[in-house]
């Protein structure tokens, strides 16, 4: 890719079907940007029909989920999270308190279109290298201009067809759905027993050995 340093945004492809845009503020790349400020760009997004869900921050420290389905705030607090649907619900949940736990969160929204939409949003924000807006991808498109060779499939976006995959195991697993994320802290802890290292935000499962 040819830098240009002239460009005001940057687009970053994950997935093909999952991006995130960083914008230039005051000359600056590593400043966030509040959706506020942006609100002129996600009212031009929302209505192409390749775009299904734009995420952003707020500078009171909620994170805005929108689609053509509503919106809603979304925010963190260690293992909690915070969900406020203000308009709709941009991922079409049922009704559900307004504050719930991470693995609560997995377990409520696993059959739906968004498994694990919230946490994801949410984990996504932690990290201060996540774009200003971040957007998913309708069905049947992706955000790639070009391959050097034509693909008939994608993936990466928040939608249960990208989100869920199977699970092989050799061994019985005492869970019936699991985060791909968890698997790395369940081998851990099943070679290592339950005082090994482990990192990230995975939850171990218990495995039959």
């Amino acid at each position: 890719m040819r830098p240009r340093p002239e460009a005001d945004a940057a687009v970053m492809i994950s997935g093909n079907a999952f991006c995130q845009i960083y914008f230039r503020m005051g000359g600056l790349w590593n400043t966030p940007v509040d959706l506020d400020d942006l609100d002129h760009v996600v009212a031009q997004l929302l209505p192409h029909p390749a775009i299904d869900i734009v995420a952003g921050r707020r500078r009171d420290g909620w994170i805005s989920v929108l689609s053509r389905r509503g919106c809603a705030a979304i925010r963190m607090r260690g293992d909690d999270i915070d969900y406020r649907a203000l308009r709709g619900d941009p991922f079409g949940y049922p009704r559900m308190g307004a504050s719930i736990n991470a693995q609560a969160a997995w377990q409520t929204t696993v059959d739906t279109a968004y498994p694990d939409g919230i946490v994801q949003v949410a984990q996504l924000f932690r990290s201060a290298r996540t774009g200003d807006l971040v957007l998913s991808a309708a069905p049947g498109y992706d955000f790639r201009r070009f391959e050097l060779r034509g693909h008939v499939s994608s993936h990466g976006s928040l939608r249960a067809d990208h989100m869920l995959v199977p699970l092989f195991c050799n061994r019985r697993i005492e869970a019936d759905t699991v985060r791909s994320a968890d698997i790395h802290a369940s081998v851990v802890r099943t070679m290592a027993g339950p005082n090994g290292h482990r990192e990230g935000d995975g939850r171990p499962f218990t495995i039959a050995w």
